[in-house]
């Protein structure tokens, strides 16, 4: 819920073996041999020993109010080669975005009245329902009617559920979840039981784009180390993903 509950380790190269040191954030060594990290928008110092990197004593507070971001966990600090420290004051930042319509020769209109850490809106195939992805320590789909202003959460996974993209009958939504660890594809069934399903399974980072106009076949993109950015599409039902355009681009 909360990056204040991630875990800053130790990573033995050459045995893979990792040992917990203190649970935050943003976690840097200096030279020194201090451990510094942000917990609860506080900037923390604690010794570390430098063969085990076990903790030598309980952390110490050395900023009390630094500007975090909640969403990602990153906390705006730096510390020189020297030792000297540079940090921006504020506490958690969390973005105020709006989200605005706008249509052919009309102004800009608010589609949501509040705001928030919004990303990715998108407009059902009938234009009542909007589903945005709503940043957080682990992001999730909320879908907002634009005709009452009700809102609801439809993602649950334990995990960042992002890039909403409907079914050309507004029946389900396609978003990529990284629960599994890399972000691949699923498919949230909007009506009846409210199912979740796997359409994908790969170690590439994947994202929906868009569906064909008859529901049959999803595009979307997978990032891999390669070839950076590229276009696939993979059929529902039976069928494999197969790449669509593949370049060094």
């Amino acid at each position: 819920a909360s990056f204040d509950a991630a875990r800053i380790e130790r990573l033995a190269l050459r045995t893979g073996e990792r040992t917990v040191i203190v649970e935050g954030s943003q976690g840097r060594l200096l030279p020194t041999g201090q451990l510094v990290f942000v917990q609860a928008g506080k900037l923390y110092a604690i010794a570390i020993d430098a063969t085990t990197f076990r903790a030598l004593g309980p952390p110490v507070a050395v900023v009390d109010s630094i500007m975090t971001d909640p969403s990602t966990g990153a906390a705006a600090y730096g510390v020189s080669a020297n030792g000297v420290l540079a940090y921006i004051r504020g506490g958690q930042w969390v973005p105020g975005r709006r989200l605005l319509g706008i249509g052919p020769g009309a102004p800009p209109r608010l589609a949501l009245g509040e705001r928030g850490p919004f990303q990715s809106p998108r407009y059902s195939p009938s234009g009542r329902s909007l589903a945005v992805e709503v940043d957080a320590a682990n992001d999730d789909i909320f879908l907002y009617d634009q005709r009452d202003g009700t809102s609801r959460r439809v993602t649950f996974e334990s995990g960042s559920n992002v890039a909403p993209t409907w079914a050309p009958d507004g029946s389900r939504i396609a978003f990529a979840s990284n629960i599994r660890g890399r972000y691949n594809l699923y498919i949230l069934q909007l009506t009846g039981s409210g199912t979740v399903s796997r359409l994908s399974t790969s170690d590439q980072i994947q994202f929906p784009t868009s569906w064909s106009p008859d529901g049959s076949v999803i595009a979307f993109t997978q990032i891999g180390l390669q070839s950076g950015a590229d276009a696939w599409i993979v059929p529902l039902g039976a069928g494999h993903p197969r790449r669509l355009l593949y370049t060094q681009a």
